[in-house]
């Protein structure tokens, strides 16, 4: 990556809109202990953006999420053949990150719908994480 580094901290505003007095339900995912069941990936093209996401590993509706220092929240999204997660630990770039650990991701934001993502992520901005970190 050329030049210093781009931290990128995203907020996620979700609004909701009724016809109804009856009580929605808060979209909003809010960091849990959920255990994801699969990474959100992408078939790896080979190239990727060069920008850079910074934050702490968490679990968010049982969705792995990069959480900025503002609480915000991404889905990194990862080359399919370059990253695992299992038994709480993921796997990238030849190092393991665990939930709490701080993570830092080469790559770039995506529009909503680009990419599939598991249930859990479903509206959460994403990040696709650039190949061979």
């Amino acid at each position: 990556m050329s030049g210093g580094a781009l931290t990128i901290v995203l907020v996620a505003a979700l609004v909701g809109c009724s016809m109804t007095d009856s009580p929605q339900p808060d979209p909003t995912p809010t960091p849990s202990s959920d255990t994801p069941s699969e990474l959100a990936t992408y078939p790896s093209s080979g190239g990727g953006m060069d920008a850079l996401a910074v934050g702490k590993l968490a679990l968010a509706n049982g969705c792995l999420v990069i959480e900025g220092s503002d609480e915000s929240m991404l889905v990194p999204v990862f080359p399919s053949d370059e990253a695992t997660w299992n038994d709480g630990v993921l796997t990238w770039g030849g190092k393991e990150y665990r939930v709490g650990d701080t993570i830092r991701l080469g790559g770039g934001g995506s529009p909503p719908g680009y990419v599939e993502v598991p249930d859990g992520c479903t509206g959460l901005p994403t990040w696709l994480v650039a190949p061979g970190q």
